[in-house]
């Protein structure tokens, strides 16, 4: 009985977010397609940063529209505090459920846009002159160009955890954030948090093992957050 409680809860998420979600990802994709081949016509033979820029920006939007969205999934409306108390699910797993949802949906945000810049990278090569062209020219653009390389670290282990830091971070913060609004508050560290991760985001090829750091600050950040949230109420680090 109780685990069906926790599913149905985990189920309020996936039946009133997970559409939303994929449309902001499927919308993300298409328009940075539709302004990487812009540019790449503008621009027919110059380097692929060149090419690229734009979609690091509508990347950013995406992050902190996905982060909006998964903090108004429903769960955010007083009435839910109720059905909560009524069904006798603890706020501390509620939030856990909501937390996980919050990350898995952040690392799809992660793999959506890799997959859509690796694409863009086999479209690139295949419609530049020689000079711009290579065996390895998406795999070289991957190191050399700073949002690529944050996306894909290739050989920069530190990044993959950095990365996977930061999902886990906005994941607890999406749920901080529901859980202080069903309470009335404005949530405004987590949406500082989420904000300052993604204008980090983009390192170069030997910082991200250097900035790691950002990745270990954030979850640590949200993970004091949800502490203080949880043991003297809804001000946490508000």
């Amino acid at each position: 009985m109780r685990q069906h409680k926790h599913l149905s809860l985990l189920g309020l998420w996936v039946e009133n977010c997970l559409g939303k979600v994929l449309a902001l990802l499927g919308l993300m994709a298409a328009l940075e397609t539709i302004v990487f081949g812009v540019w790449l016509y503008l621009l027919p033979e110059r380097p692929m940063e060149e090419v690229l820029k734009g979609v690091p920006f509508l990347f950013l939007g995406g992050w902190i529209a996905l982060f909006h969205l998964l903090t108004h999934c429903g769960d955010e409306r007083r009435a839910v505090g109720c059905t909560l108390r009524r069904l006798r699910v603890p706020e501390g797993a509620a939030l856990a459920w909501k937390s996980l949802f919050g990350a898995v949906c952040f690392l799809l945000l992660w793999a959506v846009q890799t997959a859509v810049c690796l694409g863009m990278g086999l479209w690139y090569a295949a419609a530049v002159g020689p000079a711009y062209r290579s065996a390895q020219t998406v795999l070289l653009a991957f190191y050399r160009v700073p949002f690529l390389h944050s996306l894909l670290p290739l050989a920069e282990t530190a990044g993959y955890l950095r990365n996977l830091l930061f999902a886990a971070a906005m994941g607890l913060e999406t749920g901080l954030c529901s859980w202080r609004m069903r309470r009335g508050s404005r949530a405004l560290f987590g949406r500082t948090v989420a904000a300052a991760a993604a204008f980090l985001f983009s390192r170069g090829m030997g910082e991200l093992t250097g900035f790691l750091w950002l990745g270990l600050g954030a979850a640590a950040l949200a993970g004091l957050d949800a502490l203080l949230a949880l043991t003297y109420g809804e001000e946490g680090l508000e």
